[in-house]
């Protein structure tokens, strides 16, 4: 009789991860989210002050652009620590009424578009300087109570103004328009402690 020998036994090892490696992993991910995350907010934030600057510069082109075709005055309104704007004709005899705004609601049922005349999430109307001029002069009265003004003119100028846009970080912009050319410049990013 012979005797069958059994087949070695190997020891098999079983896939997968320790939970020390897991944990290490995770740990890992954390301090990269932590690092990255501060990162990103402050890239949307920036992007958002910009886009507001971007918006306020396309409204001075606008309202530039209809004073010259129409051959009248036209202003632009907005107001400190809000979000809203608009561009309408001025004449300070004449009363006149708010147009309508939008607001978020209105631009999810889609009867508006909301970056039309209001700015960026976050970002407001900081402060202002607007310079009067000899032809501004004769119209101090304010023509829609609580709300500031800028005067283009059929001849393509403007008043000159800083426009100052912040955000709840502390960090602005500054759309300066020029007088001579009724164009507008935009500065680079700054403390809202640095405004004027």
């Amino acid at each position: 009789m012979t005797k069958y020998d059994a087949p070695p036994v190997h020891a098999t090892k079983a896939a997968g991860y320790t939970l020390l490696e897991l944990l290490l992993v995770l740990g890992i991910l954390v301090v990269l989210a932590g690092i990255t995350m501060p990162m990103a907010m402050d890239t949307l934030e920036t992007h958002r002050l910009r886009a507001s600057a971007d918006r306020i510069q396309g409204a001075f082109a606008d309202a530039r652009n209809q004073s010259i075709r129409s051959g009248n005055e036209v202003a632009f309104y907005y107001q400190s620590g809000f979000r809203t704007f608009f561009v309408m004709e001025f004449n300070p005899l004449i009363p006149k009424s708010l147009p309508p705004i939008p607001d978020e609601e209105m631009a999810v049922s889609g009867s508006s578009d909301i970056r039309s005349n209001i700015l960026e999430i976050g970002v407001l109307f900081a402060a202002s300087t607007v310079s009067p001029d000899s032809r501004s002069q004769v119209s101090e009265v304010t023509d829609i109570p609580g709300y500031s003004r800028i005067l283009f003119y059929p001849d393509g100028t403007a008043q000159p103004a800083r426009v100052f846009l912040a955000n709840q970080f502390g960090t602005g912009l500054q759309v300066e328009l020029r007088s001579l050319t009724g164009t507008s410049v935009v500065s680079d990013l700054m403390l809202t402690s640095d405004f004027e």
